[in-house]
């Protein structure tokens, strides 16, 4: 890979440094997989299934750069030698389809084909309808990219934690975007006095709007809330939506539009002059301005997924300088949030069968 990262330098960085901070997210302290135990290591190849969207309006910005990292990361290890001396045998598999298709999938995988580890999903409702088949099915699963709280948290507080005994996220969730987007406003923007939004009509969407509303009337008593609107996922005609915008009154409007829903979203509201009557506040608008290009329109509010940013002080090392290298050789764009998001899953899947995690009952294996 010329002018990429280097194999030794990646593997050194890709250990529990180079999981970041997010990655302790999916790890509690407490609690026991049902009937996890040790295991020998087979002496086969270690069978991993990475589900993404391949296909569809979020294959080009999110799908296919994460999965071209899992390749690559992939490619990397078994260089090395793999996970444990064994070599990684990836596939992927496209995330299109819905929930129940996913479910149908994730069986299928673990049932049938008999994969080691599944790391999926960018879709919160394909992650919350997925992952609690991990203990049911016995399978190892880490969600490596959507953003829904609740997915191990739950819906209030107090709740059991860890929520599943053989699955886990590997990245932020939603609540560090969003309540970051709203003290950055309370700080950047302090007279701020009316907020809407659009976001998606499915747990990814509801959730967001839902923190970012709290996080915003905690910071600002008396905020006035206007209208929320709830386009349906992989709408393609926002005009209506952003014609009511417009006439909101609103000084930002939130959004957690994202994939090809937010660059359809930006370029009607650019041809309609939305961005001269409010600010928009993408909480992970990260990629978009390189999808529009220069007309993207300045002074708007752009989050991006907690700590899977390329300029994060976290990833000021070898693992990230070198997805840089790897990514700006090749493109003139900045590695997009999902090729640092999909740099998690593989080092977190090394370190849940490494180490003597007291929930797997010391380790998922043991050496013979």
């Amino acid at each position: 890979m010329a002018g990429g990262i280097k194999r030794r330098e990646f593997l050194v960085s890709s250990g529990l440094g180079a999981l970041g901070a997010s990655t302790v997210s999916g790890l509690g302290l407490v609690g026991r997989a049902h009937g996890a135990s040790k295991k020998d290591i087979p002496k086969g190849p270690l069978r991993i299934a990475a589900v993404s969207f391949l296909t569809g309006a979020a294959a080009a910005p999110f799908g296919i750069p994460g999965d071209n990292t899992f390749k690559m990361m992939a490619d990397v290890y078994n260089q090395k030698g793999g996970i444990l001396g064994r070599k990684i045998e990836l596939k992927s598999y496209d995330e299109a389809g819905g929930a129940d298709a996913q479910v149908k999938l994730a069986r299928k995988l673990l049932m049938e084909d008999k994969v080691d580890v599944i790391l999926g999903y960018i879709s919160s409702g394909d992650c919350k309808a997925v992952l609690p088949l991990s203990d049911e099915l016995g399978g190892l699963m880490v969600a490596y990219d959507c953003g829904s709280h609740e997915l191990l948290e739950g819906e209030k507080s107090p709740f059991k934690y860890p929520k599943h005994g053989l699955g886990f996220r590997s990245a932020a969730h939603l609540g560090i975007d969003n309540i970051g987007m709203a003290l950055m406003i309370k700080k950047y923007l302090p007279n701020t006095k009316k907020i809407a939004g659009i976001n998606p009509d499915y747990a990814w969407g509801r959730e967001s709007w839902r923190v970012f509303e709290v996080a915003m009337k905690k910071l600002f008593p008396g905020i006035e809330i206007g209208v929320t609107l709830w386009p349906a996922l992989g709408s393609t005609d926002y005009t209506a939506h952003i014609t009511t915008l417009m006439n909101s009154g609103a000084d930002i409007v939130h959004s957690s539009l994202w994939g090809g829903d937010a660059v359809t979203f930006t370029k009607q509201a650019l041809g309609m002059g939305l961005f001269q009557k409010t600010r928009m506040a993408y909480s992970r608008g990260e990629p978009y301005p390189q999808e529009i290009g220069q007309e993207f329109p300045e002074e708007q509010v752009i989050c991006c997924a907690g700590t899977h940013y390329f300029l994060y002080p976290a990833h000021a090392g070898p693992l990230t300088n070198g997805l840089w290298r790897s990514t700006t050789s090749v493109t003139t764009n900045t590695p997009p949030i999902p090729v640092i998001m999909h740099t998690s899953p593989l080092p977190f899947t090394r370190l849940l069968w490494r180490r003597p995690l007291p929930w797997l009952g010391g380790g998922l294996l043991r050496r013979r």
